[in-house]
């Protein structure tokens, strides 16, 4: 009789979120209080779904002696599920950053959608679409979109740098770390050409011509920092 109750409050409590959806959906074009409930209803409904659960567990369970373990197992579920829910995000996102270089401002495509890249924050990336909409997209959704770049927002800084590096390896090997370390680094535009010119020589030291672009002026500074103490430059 307890499961039969049971079956009826969760068919009463789905008809119940079902028909609410229903109504957020309508007034969320009305009122500002609708657009609100329509974006937390998500959050309303499991947190509505959990409780139901719980206390089904306890009208069900509440008098068996495996009680106790069954509540401790749902709790363990239900922060597991929330973890993961943020952690898969949260995981997309830093793989996403590592692999491409949005800026704000930039004019993307992500799938379906394309328009102005507004933030990209811990979980999700927030865009203005061609329709003037403000759209957030989860990290985890991105890995199954096709994603392309159409012009990146402002310009970049074209970069050059005379840099004297003291004597320690021969001129091609010198040149190639130098080279290497500005294609490896963060700070410079990955879809831009890197290059590295001798332009004199010492007994002491080589002069290299270091050309790059990058987002800005401090990102160059990083750079030529990262440079110099490879090198043990002052």
């Amino acid at each position: 009789m307890k499961f039969l109750t049971f079956a009826a409050v969760l068919l009463f409590i789905s008809i119940a979120l079902r028909y609410t959806s229903l109504i957020i959906r309508r007034i969320k074009e009305s009122s500002q209080f609708g657009k609100k409930l329509h974006v937390l209803e998500p959050v309303l409904s499991l947190l509505v779904w959990i409780i139901v659960i719980f206390w089904g567990v306890n009208f069900l369970f509440g008098e068996k002696p495996y009680y106790n373990f069954i509540i401790f197992a749902l709790i363990a579920l239900v922060f597991a599920s929330i973890s993961w829910f943020f952690v898969k995000d949260l995981m997309a996102g830093i793989a996403f950053k590592l692999q491409n270089e949005y800026l704000p401002g930039d004019i993307v495509q992500f799938g379906q959608i394309s328009g102005k890249l507004n933030e990209l924050l811990l979980t999700h990336v927030s865009i203005y679409s061609n329709d003037g909409k403000l759209v957030k997209i989860p990290y985890s959704r991105l890995s199954n979109e096709v994603i392309s770049q159409k012009s990146v927002g402002g310009s970049f800084n074209q970069n050059q740098y005379l840099l004297n590096v003291p004597k320690k390896y021969s001129v091609e090997k010198t040149r190639e770390i130098l080279l290497n370390l500005l294609i490896n680094s963060p700070w410079r535009i990955r879809k831009k050409a890197a290059a590295v010119y001798l332009k004199a020589e010492t007994s002491e030291a080589f002069n290299f011509q270091i050309q790059v672009e990058t987002r800005n002026e401090k990102h160059f500074n990083y750079l030529i920092t990262i440079l110099k103490r490879r090198f043990d430059i002052d």
